[in-house]
């Protein structure tokens, strides 16, 4: 039996959607992660999409991670397009542990539209309560809300280091 393992590729910023194309064209399984937000332009809100890591992609293949390498190496240096399979070291650890699998998986509800949807909550003096949405559970991982916005800034472990990440949330109430 085959686990499916989850390769974090570099692509340049700008070229993700045409990565993933090609990859798809070599019957690797690609997501691209982006966020909701809401932009409001004439009167009229509407709901727009933004890449949550520009510049990454993610495959999820049954291939080994040598077989992955020959393979990407392969596709690599007959389209220039892919940088590089992020790994942590030579022995074929992949960049993305089972913890920031997990969490990827969470914040997009592990739906096939790799979007993560706003979340709900509300300010309790100085705490954020999260009732709906991807952001249950996570609410000591938010460092910074902007209620106008309706964002909030979330603080991961991606790729072996912490970064702040933006993603959709709709504060309700202030108490």
């Amino acid at each position: 039996m085959l686990i499916s393992e989850w390769y974090v590729v570099r692509v340049k910023s700008g070229e993700e959607e045409e990565a993933k194309e090609l990859l798809k064209s070599y019957d690797l399984d690609v997501k691209i992660l982006s966020r909701e937000y809401y932009w409001k332009s004439k009167g009229q809100v509407q709901k727009k999409y933004k890449k949550l890591f520009p510049g990454y992609i993610f495959v999820i293949s049954d291939l080994n991670y040598i077989d992955f390498d020959i393979k990407l190496n392969n596709i690599r240096y007959q389209n220039g397009k892919i940088y590089k399979n992020l790994k942590y070291d030579n022995t074929g650890i992949p960049a993305l542990s089972e913890t920031e699998k997990t969490m990827i998986c969470k914040m997009t509800g592990d739906r096939d539209n790799d979007v993560v949807e706003s979340s709900v909550g509300f300010i309790e003096g100085d705490r954020v309560r999260i009732v709906e949405g991807p952001l249950f559970g996570l609410e000591s991982n938010i460092t910074y809300i902007n209620r106008h916005k309706r964002i909030a800034r979330l603080s991961i472990d991606f790729l072996g280091e912490l970064r702040e990440i933006v993603v959709p949330l709709e504060i309700v109430a202030k108490y």
